[in-house]
């Protein structure tokens, strides 16, 4: 392995500081919903798309970067009736422990690798499927021709890497933060969404707008630090929105020291092609920012 310092830095910050981050995440992830967590509608595209890539493929052998509960539930009938293997990757044991009381189905054809994303040791040629939500985000710009190589390496030729990707349009526009909770107020008055899911749009809308703040590609919670303690006081706020503000203070906010990397799609669309040819692009269309969270089914370039 690289050093471990040097790596956690490729994945957005020291290996010390991002194994704690993550395993607060895991601690987290119950309180979060759509787009942190992927949609019925994401995981509909991800089946679509899986079901395309294992046609005629037997004893199939597929890598889950990260521990994504609602993906590891789609993949276990694969384990059922391919044979599927399912290796869940992450640098965090915790994290996959934590997500083990979220599954549905506890698939004996799973098991779990410690091992960060960017130096995948696993033999050249080997994966029929690569699987992440997501996962592009927290790896540094230094880093993601690395990551994207080591995943290139291990796919079988007529493998399929499958991700959902966070990436900045050029027509994306933003409210201020006191501007966005108003809005998903309403829609929990309007009952068109839940207080979980207001609190997990607002705090990704803040996320994305984040990155037109940072002027580095990335984007973070704690760019928005003084707007957030604004409205910590906040005499005039309603109650649904004290409601909504209190979960997200109690939940999402804990993660303001955590940082993703984000490009324009143009270009988040340039560094993929590099490596891989983008052969479908899904977009789903049951919650807010599905918009800007393209889905890609790529082939390996030779």
């Amino acid at each position: 392995m690289v050093g471990e310092e040097k790596i956690g830095k490729g994945l957005n910050m020291g290996a010390k500081n991002h194994q704690q981050k993550w395993q607060r995440m895991a601690k987290l992830w119950e309180e979060f919903t759509e787009p942190g967590r992927p949609s019925k509608d994401d995981i509909s595209h991800y089946n679509a798309l899986t079901k395309i890539a294992l046609k005629s493929v037997k004893n199939p052998k597929i890598i889950l970067l990260g521990c994504t509960p609602e993906i590891r539930d789609m993949l276990y009938k694969y384990s059922v009736s391919l044979g599927a293997e399912v290796i869940c990757v992450d640098m965090v044991e915790d994290m996959y422990k934590s997500m083990n009381r979220l599954i549905k189905y506890h698939n004996k054809k799973e098991r779990f690798v410690k091992s960060n994303w960017i130096n995948l040791k696993f033999p050249k040629n080997s994966i029929d499927i690569v699987i992440g939500d997501f996962v592009l985000s927290n790896v540094d710009n230094e880093f993601q021709a690395k990551f994207l190589q080591g995943i290139n390496r291990i796919l079988k030729n007529d493998g399929y890497f499958i991700n959902r990707d966070c990436v900045i349009k050029d027509n994306l526009r933003f409210n201020t933060p006191d501007r966005m909770l108003k809005k998903y107020a309403k829609k929990v008055a309007d009952k068109e969404i839940t207080i979980k899911q207001a609190n997990s749009w607002f705090a990704n809308s803040i996320l994305w707008a984040s990155w037109f703040k940072s002027n580095n590609e990335t984007d973070s919670l704690k760019y928005f630090k003084e707007e957030i303690e604004k409205l910590k006081k906040e005499v005039d706020m309603g109650t649904i929105e004290k409601i909504i503000f209190n979960k997200f203070l109690s939940s999402w906010w804990l993660m303001r020291d955590k940082y993703w990397t984000m490009h324009r799609l143009e270009d988040n669309k340039r560094i993929i092609k590099k490596y891989f040819k983008i052969e479908r692009i899904k977009y789903s269309k049951d919650y807010d920012l599905a918009k800007v969270a393209p889905i890609y089914f790529l082939k390996p370039k030779n």
